[in-house]
């Protein structure tokens, strides 16, 4: 079974805990408080995602702001970003958990992790605002 970790609201984790997540999902929020790499940008999301690497085998990171976007790290390599889409935010609320819980359906249904980040990106852009 994978395991997808939704770490909000941060805090601190067990070894126990750690040990069982296979998927970590952050803000920037969340990722400075656990790794203790300030983020205001998708170039300081991927820092701060391998950072995290160290004790997660994947690690995605969204960061908000002029910045905007997801920075993923794979424990394997292969690390990318992807910028967010322009929208005009109407509301943020439930954006995260429709990232995530789409992030998971498309890994369940076999996605590739790239096309299920970017999936999940584009449908939690799409609940928050207007194209």
């Amino acid at each position: 079974m994978t395991v997808c970790l939704n770490a909000a609201p941060s805090r601190a984790m067990s070894a126990d805990l750690v040990a069982l997540v296979d998927i970590l999902v952050v803000n920037s929020i969340e990722a400075e408080a656990l790794c203790d790499v300030r983020i205001d940008s998708l170039q300081s999301a991927s820092t701060a995602a391998r950072e995290l690497i160290k004790r997660f085998p994947v690690v995605l990171v969204s960061v908000d702001g002029d910045g905007d976007g997801v920075a993923v790290a794979l424990s394997e390599g292969d690390d990318f970003e992807l910028p967010a889409k322009p929208v005009d935010v109407v509301s943020a609320h439930g954006a995260g958990d429709m990232y995530c819980g789409v992030l998971c359906v498309e890994l369940v249904a076999g996605t590739m992790l790239n096309n299920a980040v970017r999936i999940a990106k584009e449908r939690a852009t799409d609940h928050v605002g207007l194209q």
